[in-house]
């Protein structure tokens, strides 16, 4: 090895220097800037984590307001009306909680052929929304429509995160995912 080699290849070996002039170890500089990397790393770890855990409640909670419908629908196919409430998707609900005279009613509640939910998908009954909030089911009596509601991440109305499935009589006739 000729000599100009050997001299640079101490200077970064540090043999060629005694000890007290030799610097070995990071730099506060490179501390800093490693410091910064890893923490900005982490940053955007947990904000892409954030983003992915907030569309996965979307998802669910999309998933399951389409559930909702479908039993819905189904409902009203079997009963001549929407239920009075989400939970008549699990349980027949008594004579006195269908529309019209007592015959109908009575006619209307034999005619149920539920349950149009099942709990394969939910644990909570297809009460809450992935974020623990309650669904809000809106019928009137007679009316052609009804409306699911999730309030999204906020938990409360309005926000622009709101999901809302509505049904009507039209979606009725068609068979394959009407809203």
């Amino acid at each position: 090895m000729n000599s100009k080699r050997l001299k640079y290849l101490n200077v970064f070996t540090c043999k060629r220097f005694n000890v007290s002039t030799c610097r070995r170890g990071v730099t506060f500089v490179s501390a800093v800037i490693l410091a910064a990397v890893i923490s900005l790393s982490v940053w955007s770890a947990l904000v892409l984590s954030d983003i992915i855990l907030k569309s996965a409640s979307v998802s669910k909670t999309e998933e399951e307001m389409e559930m909702i419908a479908r039993g819905l629908l189904n409902f009203y196919r079997d009963s001549d009306q929407f239920p009075p409430n989400i939970t008549a998707l699990k349980s027949q609900p008594d004579s006195a909680d269908y529309e019209g005279t007592a015959s109908l009613q009575s006619y209307r509640q034999s005619r149920w052929d539920g349950p149009y939910l099942q709990d394969k998908y939910d644990d909570d009954g297809y009460a809450k929304d992935a974020w623990g909030t309650a669904y809000v089911y809106s019928y009137t009596a007679g009316a052609p429509t009804c409306t699911i509601t999730s309030y999204g991440l906020n938990r409360t109305s309005g926000g622009g995160d709101d999901i809302t499935i509505t049904l009507s009589l039209i979606h009725i006739s068609e068979p394959t995912r009407p809203y």
